[in-house]
């Protein structure tokens, strides 16, 4: 007989006597000589795993499928009901797990059930140590679930043998900690909960035998709160201690929220006051541009503190932000104003013509601050000579290249069509439900051609000074020359028609720099979800 006969063979007779196990323990009248045999036979399916010959199961594994009611069947697949497969990259610590079940099984309804419990017991406990740490060691990027709920169930058993037999307060202690491990994937909601319920009842015991009413209770509260029907804890929850709990948990939820009021109110006036101390505040307050955009330039000003102290208020909350304003920010938060001279000595030495609400930013406001914006892209200026090129270079797209094409913010835009014009329209499907779609809306009609309204003459970036990418990654950029110079647009083109996808204006006022920049600060501020009805914001 071969050994992986000999281990199909005992792994049978070995989960059989598992199952006899199982009905004396709910006799109540458990055959120790039947545990050790068991116990006996696992150290030998493991001693017996590196000489096991294993099949193709799949694509990617290869394992030793068993039928649990005949050792002698070669299972096939599909494999059939009853079947186990062992596979070998978790051969030893499934087996070690067995054993630990085996122990548990004996330990964990209730004392009294087998003589010399502390027999079994410091066994158990080491048997469970030791299959966590097998656990921990497979190199896993992702869980799988079975992994979760045999970390979970592993750690459960230290948690709750140590609930029912352990006084030793440090062994207690050790035991909520390794619990831990297997609670990190315990929840109240999904799969989390219908798989791992048993844990929460596991922690709460274990606190409570360690005297910390407050965290037990914390659990039994949200528990119940989630799954009013679960009967784990009706011991507890009509109990005066923990009603009492409940009470006082209200007491300070409630003043939590007055506080939390109080906090936002005294927040929103240090703002308020925060603000009132860039209002004005100019660098260069004679400047023609300065004095035409002061208004806007005040409110960009404004917003970025709005946006700074949120954060921190956020993050830190009101009591340390009220003792100590943030007054040197983070470097994401750093701006690099450009005197007069720069922007000048910029534009002789590029031989380009910077839009003046570009030129006014970059005076008063200035590069970088990559914080103030969503994807913390900060304002940079081209250096480089190809990107300067592109910069110089016409914007392609002209008044009589953008047309109603019924998008959602009622703009006209421009629509690409290169694979059209390469002659390939027939094969390109995209490009058929493009002209469906033109001809639906009646943009295209026998009286024009796709040519005439949406050809251009190179790439619809050329012209452009990129900026960073709205809340939904899409590009933006700031029109730098032609009909459209100061306008911010927004590129969705690898959406459909009929999904916005265009190259047009980033909101549906059509806003310049300086206004679109104001509005970016405020979509930071107050919440990308709420303004994206209203813009493409940086």
């Amino acid at each position: 007989m071969s050994e992986t006969q000999k281990f199909k063979q005992l792994y049978v007779s070995t989960n059989n006597a598992c199952l006899k196990l199982n009905g004396q323990i709910t006799e109540k009248s458990v055959d120790i000589t039947m545990v050790e045999q068991i116990i006996q036979n696992i150290e030998v399916l493991i001693i017996l795993l590196p000489s096991l010959s294993y099949v193709k199961i799949d694509d990617r594994n290869m394992g030793l499928p068993i039928n649990l009611d005949d050792a002698d069947n070669i299972p096939k697949s599909p494999y059939p009901e009853g079947t186990n497969i062992i596979y070998p990259y978790s051969a030893q610590l499934v087996l070690e797990d067995w054993k630990l079940r085996v122990w548990n099984a004996i330990l964990d309804k209730e004392p009294g059930i087998v003589e010399d419990e502390q027999r079994y017991l410091e066994p158990a406990l080491a048997q469970a140590e030791k299959c966590i740490n097998m656990l921990l060691s497979l190199e896993s990027h992702i869980w799988a679930e079975w992994q979760k709920n045999m970390l979970s169930q592993q750690a459960n058993t230290i948690g709750w043998l140590s609930y029912l037999y352990i006084k030793d307060q440090n062994r207690l202690e050790h035991a909520l900690t390794v619990l831990d491990k297997g609670y990190v994937f315990a929840g109240f909601h999904h799969l989390d909960w219908d798989n791992r319920k048993y844990i929460h009842d596991t922690k709460v015991r274990l606190l409570l035998k360690l005297n910390r009413e407050d965290e037990a209770y914390a659990i039994v509260y949200q528990m119940l709160t989630a799954h009013p029907e679960h009967t784990d804890f009706d011991d507890l929850k009509d109990t005066e201690p923990y009603l009492q709990w409940i009470k006082k948990k209200k007491q300070q939820e409630k003043a939590a929220i007055k506080k939390a009021k109080e906090d936002k109110k005294a927040f929103e006036k240090l703002v308020k006051d925060e603000q009132t101390k860039v209002v004005n505040q100019f660098l260069n307050p004679a400047h023609p541009l300065v004095v035409q955009h002061a208004d806007v330039l005040n409110l960009i000003k404004q917003r970025m503190v709005a946006v700074r102290l949120r954060k921190q208020y956020y993050e830190s909350g009101w009591e340390k932000m009220r003792n100590q304003v943030d007054s040197a920010p983070e470097t994401d938060y750093m701006l690099k104003p450009w005197s007069e001279k720069q922007i000048t000595t910029y534009q002789t030495k590029h031989e380009i013509q910077l839009p003046d609400e570009l030129k006014v930013y970059l005076m008063e406001i200035g590069e970088g601050g990559g914080s103030y914006f969503c994807w913390r892209n900060p304002i940079v200026m081209e250096k480089k000579k190809n990107a300067i090129q592109i910069l110089k270079t016409p914007f392609p797209i002209t008044a009589d290249k953008i047309h109603d094409i019924n998008h959602y913010w009622k703009i006209k835009a421009w629509v690409m069509l290169d694979s059209y014009f390469a002659g390939e329209e027939e094969e390109e499907e995209g490009v058929k439900e493009l002209i469906k779609y033109l001809k639906r809306k009646k943009i295209l009609h026998k009286g024009n051609t796709l040519q005439e309204l949406f050809a251009i003459d190179g790439s619809h970036e050329l012209g452009c000074l990129f900026l960073g990418y709205s809340d939904s990654q899409d590009g933006l950029y700031l029109v730098m020359n032609g009909v459209f110079e100061g306008e911010v647009w927004v590129d969705t083109l690898q959406y459909s028609i009929e999904e916005g996808g265009c190259f047009g204006a980033a909101t549906p006022e059509r806003r310049k720099f300086l206004s679109f920049m104001a509005g970016s600060l405020l979509a930071n501020a107050e919440g990308y979800a709420d303004a994206s009805e209203e813009g493409a914001w940086l």
